[in-house]
């Protein structure tokens, strides 16, 4: 285990953080540990939860590209199969006056 000293500690600080180890029935060292542990893990949690955040907005981002390039291309799908009934009406046209033609 690592060791920390502490120099130059506030008397106040230092005398708050002995009558709450008191108050709590451990020493020093013991509150002093949880209190830095608290904050250590507090700071990787708020680390982790900003790189799922940030995952999260960038999976945001491509959905919406992707739902954007899905409208495009049910955009083009549908002007596609307007230009197929086109054609095919202009077809079944050419065909009926062919076989007025022929007979």
């Amino acid at each position: 285990m690592g060791t920390i000293y502490i120099r130059n500690m506030d008397n106040r600080v230092h005398m708050l953080l002995k009558k709450e180890a008191d108050d709590r029935n451990v020493s020093m060292a013991e509150l002093c540990r949880n209190v830095l542990t608290n904050y250590a893990v507090s700071a990787e949690t708020n680390r982790i939860g900003d790189k799922y955040k940030s995952f999260v907005e960038d999976m945001l981002q491509l959905y919406h590209a992707e739902l954007e390039n899905f409208r495009q291309l049910q955009e083009y799908s549908e002007q596609l199969l307007q230009d197929n009934r086109i054609l095919h009406e202009q077809m079944s046209q050419i065909v009926e006056r062919i076989g007025e033609h022929i007979e």
